[in-house]
């Protein structure tokens, strides 16, 4: 097993990488072997910046005159509005990748569920 040469990378640096991992440009294993990283390093580095990112918000909200309540459900409503940002992204690939498989369905004479197989197993890679 080969040593890892030792790097640290600073606030930009981990910035622009998990700003890539959240671009789906490429898998957090993928960056981790390309910046000579572990994957939980990459993972960490995304909960402290998501966690910086939702302190300086509340603190944004807090500076405006917002009273901590309001700041509270604002926040949480955020939340609601990114996870649904979430699911409507996985639902409109889901829809792709069906509209894919039936129109390869039209095309060859193999099941439709043997296309939605291979489509699957060849995106489990981007999706992540």
């Amino acid at each position: 097993m080969s040593k890892r040469k030792q790097y640290n990378y600073n606030q930009v640096e981990r910035r622009q990488i998990v700003d890539d991992y959240y671009a789906k440009k490429i898998t957090s294993a993928q960056l981790a072997s390309e910046y000579s990283l572990d994957v939980s390093v990459i993972h960490r580095w995304k909960y402290e910046l998501d966690r910086r990112k939702k302190t300086e918000r509340k603190d944004e909200l807090l500076s405006d005159g917002r009273s901590a309540e309001d700041v509270k459900y604002i926040m949480q409503l955020e939340e609601e509005l990114s996870e649904y940002k979430k699911q409507l992204g996985q639902a409109m690939f889901e829809n792709d990748l069906l509209k894919k498989a039936h129109s390869l369905q039209h095309k060859k004479k193999s099941t439709g569920l043997e296309i939605i197989k291979k489509e699957l197993a060849q995106s489990k890679g981007r999706v992540k």
